[in-house]
């Protein structure tokens, strides 16, 4: 089994968005971190899916 730790977490509320260290996160299943740009659909490589 692979064992290691997080030491950072760096969000970005838009693509290409300057970058933010936060404590902690909140991971949202299929969606990403909370107020990160790939949660918001903002990110460089979003990709929608077909309806």
């Amino acid at each position: 089994m692979w064992n290691g730790k997080v030491e950072l977490i760096y969000i970005a509320a838009a693509a290409q968005g300057p970058m933010q260290a936060v404590a902690e996160a909140v991971a949202i299943p299929g969606e990403g971190l909370a107020g990160d740009r790939y949660a918001l659909k903002l990110g460089t490589f979003y990709k929608p899916e077909p309806d």
